[in-house]
């Protein structure tokens, strides 16, 4: 595939080598050519992208540019609020709610001139690793069809990847951008928590009952440089505004990565990480070195601990946020199993002033270990395995993603190796009938998480930039 990135057509857009409707015009045919396949877009505003997009170009002749952005062709998750159009978080219950505004991080990129193409799918009520819901239905890896992209923005990774969508925006509380992005084979960062704004964001209100895991949203797209573009926009002006004893990210301009120590694991011991995705880590590791950084082994400290308090801080309401989100509408797979699992767990076994506490003191013994090992960032898996086939991913296979939204660390996906075949050939038709569902490894993309300490995010990307280089060829797919 040689579909440019956001960068690429915003410079085409700049020099009027390329409109706004003609830009637009071009992801809607390629959206209309993929999404029958992968069902990825599930809400579409295409008429409305069409009006702004000749709105801008109006401007344009007259020598005017609405900002960074202007003519970009964009899609947001469907748990994100877009103006005019429902935000359901795949509840069938929620189809007649149309938001009165956009949610903030849309709003600050429409305000930059990006025209939002349509809503992708999620998992429901972005709860679960599978993008499947009784309202829009399952969306589909474009590289398999037999497996699944991820989840919750699995419906921003599989657009992404397939080259309908020059940036996707995404939400995560616990691997939501990564995980798709290494499934499909692209890129994604997921800030700092509460770096960028969750207002208008379904997810906040999901999670609304605790305030240790936060939903953050996250980009996702295919060149590291349209991410360092996109979160750059997005904070422009403003500082870090989380929690006390904050650093403001530093800058981490050029890609020398002389100086910097970097460690790296490749499974936190109660889950064996897959060869492909094992060798993806040890290939950034030897990159990393070769770029002039100290790489080390890391073991994170207790990780177990972690997913206990992580599970339990999910937990405390005792599903009552998702019942409330529900109603009488169906519920899917992943929802039914996350409900299952909280009314097992023992309700006087924490309570949110102990488990806040314990997370405090998790934290603090994690960045202990990683002032004392004198890191800068990590490596590691985004998830156990590549993308698995629908309906078998389950959560295991995200530990690695959600340790770091429980500690609101900074964390990227990079993209190491994507199939040798070109993505048509993974779409329907004799090729996909070839592939043998058990022996798919080669026909699978394979990521590696980048993760930093709190607010160094222009680090994960300074790394992730590296890496991509280091692994240009991929750009070429």
């Amino acid at each position: 595939m040689t579909n440019p990135g956001a960068c690429d057509i915003l410079q085409q857009l700049g020099s009027g080598e390329v409109s706004a409707t003609e830009a637009v015009l071009g992801y809607v045919a390629r959206i209309e050519e993929v999404n029958p396949l992968i069902n990825a877009v599930v809400t579409a505003r295409f008429g409305q992208a069409l009006a702004e997009a000749g709105r801008l170009d109006r401007a344009f002749a007259r020598g005017e540019r609405r900002g960074r952005l202007h003519g970009l062709p964009i899609t947001v998750k469907e748990c994100l609020d877009v103006r005019g159009m429902p935000t359901t978080g795949g509840v069938p219950g929620r189809v007649d709610r149309p938001r009165a505004r956009d949610a903030a991080v849309v709003a600050t990129l429409r305000k930059a001139g990006a025209i939002v193409l349509g809503k992708t799918n999620l998992a429901q009520l972005s709860w679960g690793q599978e993008t499947d819901n009784p309202l829009f239905g399952r969306t589909s890896n474009p590289w398999h069809l037999a497996r699944t992209p991820g989840g919750s923005s699995g419906g921003e990774g599989a657009i992404v990847a397939a080259g309908g969508s020059a940036l996707g925006v995404g939400t995560d509380s616990g691997g939501s951008v990564r995980v798709p992005a290494h499934y499909c084979g692209i890129h994604a960062l997921k800030p700092t928590s509460g770096r960028l704004s969750g207002a208008g964001s379904l997810d906040t209100k999901v999670l609304a009952f605790q305030l240790v895991v936060t939903s953050q949203p996250g980009l996702l797209a295919r060149n590291v440089r349209d991410l360092q573009l996109a979160y750059r926009l997005l904070t422009a002006g403003s500082g870090p505004p989380g929690r006390a004893g904050q650093r403001p990210a530093t800058s981490a301009a050029g890609r020398t990565l002389t100086g910097q120590r970097v460690g790296y694991y490749l499974d936190l011991g109660s889950e064996r990480t897959a060869p492909a995705v094992a060798a993806a880590v040890l290939k950034s590791v030897r990159a990393l070195a070769e770029l002039g950084a100290e790489v080390v082994e890391f073991t994170p400290p207790s990780p177990a601990e972690a997913t206990e308090i992580y599970a339990g801080v999910l937990a405390l309401d005792g599903g009552a946020a998702l019942l409330k989100m529900l109603g009488s509408s169906p519920r899917s797979r992943d929802v039914e199993a996350a409900l299952q699992a909280i009314s097992a767990r023992a309700p006087a076994g924490s309570v949110p002033v102990s488990l806040a506490a314990a997370c405090a003191r998790y934290r603090g013994r994690f960045m202990a270990a990683f002032r004392r090992a004198r890191l800068t960032a990590i490596v590691c898996p985004p998830a156990a395995t590549q993308a698995p086939l629908h309906e078998t991913g389950g959560d295991a296979p995200a530990s690695s993603a959600r340790l770091y939204n429980l500690l609101g660390m900074p964390a990227g996906v990079v993209a190491v190796s994507r199939p040798e075949a070109r993505m048509p050939a993974a779409l329907p038709g004799p090729q996909l009938a070839a592939i043998p569902v058990g022996d798919a490894n080669d026909y699978l993309p394979a990521g590696v998480q980048i993760v930093a300490a709190e607010w160094q995010e222009e680090m994960v990307l300074k790394v992730m930039a590296a890496l991509e280089s280091a692994f240009e060829s991929l750009s070429e797919r």
